[in-house]
């Protein structure tokens, strides 16, 4: 039975000065809980529940409980984001870079996409500053930042600000995946070791970067279960194919289609005689992904596709499909190049791509 709460008659008034961000999170607890309608009620709710405190058995069981049910776990993260405005708790936020890192563990592309690295190095920036902010430095606050330090790289200072201003100016525009795997240990180990910080401080700090850390979280379930952690919405489309528009640039020739949790294209050289077919939403992003990171790098390797600069005895870029070995010819490369950067450029792409990201992540 559940215990009667008592009467106003029964309560005492008692004043307290308290710092703004604690009043800050009183008001979020306000508005988030049925019955709590005010400023009064936040606080004795907070003290009867233990919503907000730090009890770091509690989080050590919550993550156990997550990563036994990771699916669920995954599909309550995401409904919690779209809902909006709603707290994740300190274990929900370890889950998250968590599976953020495992996304690069598990990776078969040499090359990623820059923002979600960017985003990873910031959210743990920020947890970093906000531990600085309610900590005193000590010897065990070094010997996890020299850790840090080790797995952002060699350039920069010697601070933890420094080494991330660094490791964020020379990000490339297709950063290395190996760089990626290194620098997103750094948030998983920061919301597992850092002494334990505030949940409502941390989902501010986190919340500018959680849309990339989840999208993250869902590539490397997908990568690691060979299946969405989210299944397609229902009625999407019903079967019905969507054709964004063609795109032609000099001999290549870019033909996409969408339905359901499908996402296609068809890459044609002039004449029809070679036909190159991308399969799935994964296997789009893997290609634009690699097509402009090879600009930078000797070649690119991805789970489908392999691209290589050109080099003797061949004055072309080269792709691999599988077995077959494709020379491109003139400006053909730079033409793909170009049909792929307006194909994703059109809005219905755009839309799509970032619905199905929800679904299979982006990496």
């Amino acid at each position: 039975m559940a215990e009667k709460r008592q009467s106003n008659s029964d309560l005492e008034s008692v004043t307290i000065r308290i710092p703004v961000w604690l009043k800050e999170s009183l008001e979020r607890v306000k508005g988030s809980f049925t019955g709590v309608s005010t400023m009064s009620d936040a606080v004795r709710f907070v003290m009867e529940t233990g919503v907000g405190a730090v009890d770091p058995l509690r989080d050590a069981n919550e993550l156990q409980e997550l990563q036994k049910s990771e699916q669920q776990a995954l599909q309550r993260i995401v409904a919690k984001w779209r809902h909006g405005h709603q707290l994740f708790s300190r274990a929900e936020l370890a889950f998250i870079a968590q599976w953020a890192h495992q996304a690069y563990m598990f990776c078969k592309t040499s090359n990623v996409q820059r923002h979600p690295v960017l985003a990873n190095l910031q959210a743990f920036g920020s947890v970093i500053a906000l531990r600085n902010e309610l900590y005193s430095y000590t010897d065990n606050t070094e010997g996890r930042d020299r850790y840090y330090r080790g797995n952002l790289g060699g350039q920069g200072g010697d601070s933890i600000k420094e080494k991330l201003a660094s490791a964020t100016a020379s990000l490339k525009e297709f950063p290395y995946c190996s760089f990626a795997e290194f620098a997103s240990r750094c948030l998983e180990v920061a919301l597992r070791d850092e002494p334990t910080l505030p949940a409502d401080r941390l989902n501010d700090v986190m919340r500018p970067h959680l849309a990339a850390l989840i999208k993250l979280a869902l590539r490397a379930y997908f990568q690691s279960k060979g299946k969405p952690a989210l299944s397609v919405e229902e009625g999407f489309g019903s079967g019905t194919i969507k054709y964004p528009s063609t795109v032609a640039k000099g001999r290549i020739t870019v033909s996409p289609n969408l339905i359901s949790d499908s996402m296609t294209v068809g890459i044609i050289w002039e004449g029809g005689n070679l036909i190159v077919a991308v399969n799935s939403f994964i296997e789009l992003g893997e290609l634009v992904t690699l097509v402009g990171a090879v600009c930078s790098e000797y070649q690119v390797t991805g789970k489908r596709f392999i691209l290589t600069q050109p080099m003797a005895p061949l004055a072309q870029y080269v792709m691999r499909v599988g077995g077959v070995q494709i020379a491109f010819q003139g400006t053909e490369f730079d033409d793909l190049r170009a049909a792929l950067t307006e194909l994703m450029a059109q809005p219905l792409m755009r839309s799509e791509y970032e619905r199905l990201a929800w679904i299979y992540g982006d990496i």
